[in-house]
C-alpha cells in the first residue's frame, strides 16, 4: 500500500480569482478536503463535478464533534492509502491560520507532506516593500485591546521591520493603535487588496498613514502591515 499524502494547497489570494485547473484536478484525486472557509470553498469548487461526493471539512468554526470526524476520516485514509488536501481561503494555509492542526495530525499519523504552492500574502508585502530583512513576522495581534496595546508597545522597541496581519474591518483600529505605540516618524509599507482590482501599495509613516487612508477610501479590506526598521 502507498503512503498516503497530506496536500497543502495553494489558493489565490482574491477571492474573485478561480481555482487553477491544477488545483481542482489535486481535489479531486484526494479523498478528504478540509478548508477554511466553508463559503469560500463553495464558491470555488461548486461547479465542479467529482468533489461534491467528497467528504469535507470546514476549519471556520469547526466543532469538537466535526473534529473527532475529520481526523477519523483522516486516519481512514491512512489505512487505504488515500490523499487528504489541506487548503487556505486566500494564498497558502497553516501559518496563521488553523490548518496547523491538520498539518500536526497528519505527520503523527505517517503522511508524507506534499505541496502545490502559491503566493502568501506577507511574503509577497516583504518583496514589494524592497526593504533588507530581517523582517520579523508578528502576523495577527491578540484580540483583546489591553493585549493588542501591550503587544504593541513591545514590538515598537524592536529594531527589525515588524510584519503586521489583521481582519479587514480592524484596519482603521490597528492605524489608530499604532499612532500610540509609535513615533510618528516611523516608516510604514501598506500592501492593500494584494492582487485583486483594488490592489494598492502605499509607502508613509505612522504620523501620515491616518491622512492617507481618508485620502483613498482605505477603511475595509485585506492588508499587510509593515513596520519599518529603525
Amino acid at each position: 500500500m502507498q503512503t498516503p499524502n497530506l496536500w497543502i494547497i495553494g489558493t489565490p489570494l482574491s477571492e474573485n480569482e478561480p481555482l487553477s485547473e491544477t488545483t481542482l484536478d489535486r481535489l479531486e484525486k484526494c479523498t478528504v478536503l478540509v478548508g477554511e472557509s466553508r463559503k469560500v470553498a463553495m464558491r470555488w469548487t461548486s461547479k465542479r463535478k467529482g468533489l461534491a461526493e467528497k467528504a469535507w471539512f470546514y476549519l471556520d468554526g469547526i466543532a469538537r464533534g466535526d473534529w473527532r470526524e475529520c481526523t477519523e476520516q483522516i486516519q481512514r485514509c491512512k489505512k487505504a492509502g488515500q490523499d487528504v488536501a489541506l487548503f487556505s481561503d486566500g494564498g497558502m494555509p497553516i501559518l496563521f491560520d488553523p490548518g496547523g492542526d491538520v498539518l500536526s495530525y497528519c505527520r503523527e499519523q505517517g503522511f508524507q507532506i506534499r505541496c502545490q504552492p502559491t503566493s502568501t500574502s506577507w511574503a509577497t508585502a516583504c518583496a514589494i516593500s524592497g526593504w533588507e530583512p530581517p523582517f520579523l513576522i508578528q502576523g495577527f495581534l491578540p484580540r483583546k485591546t489591553e493585549e493588542r496595546e501591550q503587544a504593541l508597545q513591545k514590538l515598537a522597541k524592536r529594531k527589525e521591520a515588524i510584519v503586521l496581519m489583521e481582519t479587514p474591518y480592524r484596519f482603521t483600529a490597528l492605524v489608530e493603535q499604532l499612532g500610540k505605540a509609535c513615533t510618528s516618524e516611523r516608516t510604514i509599507f501598506l500592501a492593500w487588496e494584494i492582487g485583486t482590482s483594488q490592489e494598492r501599495y502605499f509607502w508613509t509613516s505612522v504620523g501620515k498613514i491616518p491622512a492617507l487612508a481618508q485620502k483613498h477610501g482605505l477603511q475595509k479590506g485585506e492588508f499587510v502591515l509593515i513596520l519599518g526598521a529603525h
